[in-house]
């Protein structure tokens, strides 16, 4: 699994990292700092399984990367999780990424190391 972690703090990215290693140690794992570097790297690598995204990047306002995301640069199907310490509702997504971040309860997934 091909993984793209956002984050501007060097030390959620090393978090993410062993955390990813420890689940699979076959995934590879992309990294950026701010989001015109997170596009940058999907623009490269269109193969990209997950995005783990934070919200509060210094570059970009809320949503706008994951917009341009899923609009421009990974054209295939992929799945993302959002990272941030607060969400306030000024922040709060379009409609175009609204569905796949407030899933209705038939469509949850749960992850387990076991």
């Amino acid at each position: 699994m091909k993984v793209l972690v956002v984050d501007d703090h060097p030390l959620i990215r090393e978090a993410l990292r062993n955390v990813l290693a420890e689940l699979d140690a076959q995934s590879e794992l992309l990294e950026s700092a701010d989001s015109a570097g997170a596009l940058r790297t999907a623009a490269t690598h269109p193969d990209i399984d997950l995005v783990l995204l934070d919200l509060n990047l210094p570059d970009a306002q809320g949503f706008t990367t994951l917009e341009e995301l899923r609009g421009a640069v990974l054209r295939r199907r992929w799945s993302y999780a959002l990272l941030s310490t607060t969400i306030s509702t000024s922040r709060a997504p379009s409609r175009s990424v609204r569905p796949a971040i407030f899933p209705s309860p038939r469509h949850t997934t749960s992850w387990s190391t076991h």
